[in-house]
């Protein structure tokens, strides 16, 4: 089985016992990881209390670079996780959300 890969700021370093672990456990499984490219920092969860909007712009921009073809997303971190679960979830419930992130993504260039 093939899976969206979010790794997340901190897997390199401060986490990258989990990240191994990870990748040692897929490879038992014989799952494939395809790394998300040119993913962002989720914002963790302090940024959401400070500005909503732009702590969803910067999860939907990870959500958006989730290669063709894969609909599942893995990450090793659980703030990540957390983002990507509650900006997906509120995505869909809220469709004038997206409307409004790609707005927010338009000014930000």
């Amino acid at each position: 089985m093939r899976y969206a890969y979010y790794p997340g700021c901190s897997s390199e370093y401060l986490s990258s016992a989990y990240q191994s672990s990870l990748k040692q456990v897929a490879g038992f499984f014989m799952l494939e990881f395809t790394e998300i490219p040119d993913w962002n920092c989720c914002g963790a969860t302090e940024y959401m209390s400070i500005d909503r909007l732009g702590a969803y712009s910067l999860v939907a921009r990870n959500l958006a670079l989730v290669p063709e073809g894969l609909n599942q997303v893995v990450t090793c971190c659980s703030a990540c996780y957390l983002n990507l679960k509650k900006t997906d979830k509120i995505m869909s419930e809220h469709p004038k959300l997206i409307m409004m992130l790609m707005q927010h993504f338009l000014m930000a260039d």
